[in-house]
C-alpha cells in the first residue's frame, strides 16, 4: 500500500505541470465518447424514419448525423494535435530534468547504476510515463464516460439488457486483473534485459580493441544472442499472455452481442421494438462493452507504468548536489592550495584505502603522486574533486588565505586530466570548447601550444574542424590525450591535476608539455599523478602512497634524469 501511495504522488507530481493539456484532452476525448452515443440514438431516428417513410425527420436525422460526424472529426484532429505537441514537450522536459538530476547527483551514488541501464531509464521508463499520462489516463476517463453514457441511454431502452450487458462487462475488468500481474512481471524482466543488452553492446564497443586481440568477437556474438534469445522468450510470454487475454475479452464481448441479438430477434417478433431502436441497442451494448474491453488493457499498461515508475523514483532518490553546492566561496585567485587533515577512506567499512592521511599542497606549488596501482592515488584526486567524501577528517582549500572545507564548489577552482581517453565524438574545436565554451581562438592555439598540439591539429586538412569519433578515433593515443590536456590548459584555472595525463606520450613529449606547464605565469598548483620519474625534476615535493598511508621522499634521492629547455 505505501508503495503504491508513493508512485501514485509520484504520478500527480509529474501530471501537475500538464494538468491543464491533460484536462483538455480528458474533456476532448468525453465528448468524442458523448458523439459517440449520439450517434447511435441519431442512427435510430433516422432507421425509424426512413421505415415510416416520413421525410423531414429523416433529412434533420441525417442533417444531425453529419454535423456529430463533422464535430468528431474536428475535435479528434484537434486532440491528437494537441495531445502530440503537448506530450512530446512533457516526454521532452521529463528526460532533460532526470538527465540533469543524473548529472548532478553524486558521483559514488550514481556509479553504482550501469550506463546502459541509466539509457532505459531515461528513455524508455520515461516514455512509458509519458504514454501513461496523455493517453491512458485520458482513455481511461473517457471510458467512464462512454461507459455511463451508454447505459444511461439502454437503461431507457430497455432496462433488462442494459442491466444484463452490464453484469457481462466486468468480468472484462476481472480477466484483466489476473493477467496483468503476470504482464507486470514479464515487463520488468523485459526492461532488466534490455538494460543488459544495451550495456553489452555499449561495453562491446567501448573495447571493441580488447575484443579483437583476445579473438573474443564469437564469445561476445554468443552473449548478446543469449540475452537475445531471453528477450524472444520473455516477448513470446507476453504474446501468449495477451492473446489468453484477448481471446477472453472477445469471448465476453460476444457473449453481450448474443444476448442483443436474442433479444433484438424476440423484440421484433413481437413487435415490441423497432428496427431503429435494435440497431441502436446493438451499437450501445457495443459502447458498453468497448469501455470496459479499454479498462481492461488500460490495467496492465497501467502496472507497466507503475513499475516504470518505481524505476524512475530510484534515480531521483538519488542524493543531489545542489546549485548552492557548485557555487565558489569567494573570487578565483591565481593561486589555491589544499590541506588534508587526518582523511580515512574506503569503498568498504572493511578496507581503508587511506589511513589518516595529512600533508598539505602550498599555493603554485607543484607535487608528484606516486605508488603503485591499487594505492589509491585516484581516490585521492576524486576526494579532492568532492566526487566522494571522506569517512573521516577533513580536506580544506586554501583561497586568497581562506580555508574552506571543500565542496562541489572546489570544481570552480580546477583543471583535471584524468586517467584515458575522455574525448567526444565531434570536433577537436567543439571538445576543446568543453573545457571554456567562450574561448577565443588565440587562447585555443595557445592551449594547444602548450600541449604540443598545435603541430598536428594545424597540418589536419581541416584543422579545428577535424572531426574525430567516439574517444578520439582517427588519432592516436598520443594525440587524443594531448588534446585532453589541451582542454585542461584552456579552463585555466589555479589548480591542475594529471592524474597519468602523460603515460600515452613519449618521454621528449612529455618533458616539452610538463616543462610548458611549469613555466606558465601565475603558475597553478599543480598535482601531477605517475608511475614515471620523468616529471620528478620539475617537483617542489614528491609523495608516496603505500599500505593508506602517505609518506613525502627525498628529492635528492629519488632516481630522474631530466635536462631543462624545450627540445
Amino acid at each position: 500500500m505505501k508503495k503504491m501511495l508513493k508512485i501514485s504522488r509520484w504520478l500527480f507530481n509529474h501530471i501537475k505541470p500538464v494538468i491543464l493539456p491533460v484536462i483538455a484532452s480528458i474533456a476532448m476525448n468525453s465528448f468524442l465518447a458523448l458523439l459517440t452515443v449520439y450517434r447511435a440514438v441519431l442512427a435510430k431516428d433516422l432507421i425509424d424514419a426512413a421505415v415510416s417513410r416520413l421525410l423531414s425527420s429523416l433529412i434533420w436525422s441525417i442533417i444531425a448525423l453529419l454535423a456529430a460526424v463533422l464535430a468528431d472529426t474536428i475535435i479528434s484532429s484537434l486532440s491528437s494535435l494537441l495531445t502530440s505537441y503537448f506530450s512530446t514537450k512533457h516526454l521532452n522536459n521529463m528526460q532533460n530534468k532526470l538527465y540533469s538530476h543524473i548529472l548532478y547527483s553524486h558521483w559514488y551514488e550514481q556509479s553504482a547504476f550501469h550506463t546502459g541501464d541509466l539509457i532505459t531509464r531515461l528513455n524508455n521508463d520515461t516514455a512509458t510515463i509519458n504514454a501513461f499520462i496523455f493517453h491512458t489516463l485520458p482513455s481511461v476517463i473517457s471510458s467512464a464516460v462512454l461507459l455511463s453514457s451508454a447505459f444511461t441511454v439502454l437503461l431507457f431502452y430497455d432496462y433488462k439488457l442494459a442491466l444484463t450487458a452490464l453484469f457481462i462487462a466486468p468480468v472484462c475488468i476481472i480477466i484483466s486483473k489476473v493477467y496483468g500481474d503476470k504482464i507486470r512481471n514479464i515487463h520488468i524482466k523485459d526492461r532488466e534485459n534490455e538494460s543488459k543488452s544495451i550495456s553489452f553492446i555499449q561495453e562491446t564497443l567501448q573495447n571493441i580493441i580488447v575484443v579483437k586481440t583476445f579473438c573474443a568477437e564469437k564469445c561476445s556474438i554468443d552473449t548478446l544472442k543469449n540475452l537475445q534469445d531471453n528477450k524472444l522468450v520473455l516477448t513470446l510470454k507476453r504474446s501468449i499472455l495477451s492473446l489468453k487475454l484477448n481471446f477472453l475479452l472477445n469471448l465476453s464481448s460476444w457473449a453481450a452481442y448474443s444476448i442483443t441479438f436474442f433479444w433484438g430477434a424476440i423484440g421484433l417478433f413481437r413487435g415490441s421494438i423497432t428496427f431503429g431502436m435494435l440497431s441502436a441497442s446493438f451499437q450501445l451494448v457495443d459502447e458498453l462493452i468497448s469501455p470496459f474491453y479499454s479498462l481492461a488493457r488500460a490495467f496492465p499498461q497501467t502496472i507497466s507504468s507503475a513499475a516504470s515508475a518505481e524505476r524512475l523514483i530510484q534515480l531521483e532518490e538519488l542524493g543531489s548536489e545542489t546549485m548552492h553546492d557548485h557555487e565558489c566561496a569567494s573570487p578565483i585567485s591565481s593561486s589555491v592550495g589544499i590541506i588534508f587533515d587526518k582523511v580515512c577512506f574506503g569503498y568498504r567499512k572493511d578496507a581503508a584505502i587511506l589511513k589518516k592521511v595529512s600533508f598539505s599542497i602550498n599555493p603554485g606549488e607543484t607535487v608528484a603522486l606516486m605508488g603503485s596501482s591499487g594505492e589509491g592515488k585516484t581516490t585521492l584526486v576524486r576526494l579532492i574533486l568532492s566526487l566522494i567524501n571522506a569517512d573521516s577528517g577533513h580536506i580544506f582549500l586554501v583561497n586568497n588565505g581562506q580555508k574552506k572545507e571543500i565542496g562541489p564548489f572546489v570544481r570552480n577552482y580546477i583543471s583535471y586530466v584524468p586517467q584515458g581517453n575522455t574525448l567526444f565524438s565531434g570536433t577537436i574545436e567543439e571538445n576543446l570548447r568543453f573545457g571554456n565554451p567562450k574561448a577565443t581562438y588565440p587562447a585555443m592555439e595557445t592551449a594547444l601550444k602548450l600541449s604540443c598540439s598545435w603541430d598536428f591539429v594545424n597540418s589536419l586538412e581541416n584543422g579545428l574542424n577535424t572531426r574525430i569519433g567516439e574517444k578520439g578515433t582517427g588519432l592516436s593515443e598520443g594525440q587524443a590525450q594531448r588534446l585532453v590536456i589541451a582542454r585542461a590548459m584552456l579552463r585555466n584555472m589555479p589548480v591542475l591535476i594529471l592524474d597519468e595525463a602523460t603515460s600515452a606520450l613519449d618521454v621528449d613529449t612529455e618533458r616539452k608539455v610538463l616543462l610548458n606547464i611549469n613555466r606558465l605565469r601565475p603558475k597553478p598548483t599543480c598535482i601531477i599523478i605517475t608511475h614515471r620519474h620523468t616529471a620528478l625534476s620539475l617537483c617542489d615535493r614528491v609523495f608516496m602512497l603505500k599500505n593508506g598511508n602517505l609518506k613525502e621522499l627525498d628529492l635528492h634521492t629519488c632516481d630522474f634524469n631530466l635536462t631543462s629547455g624545450i627540445g
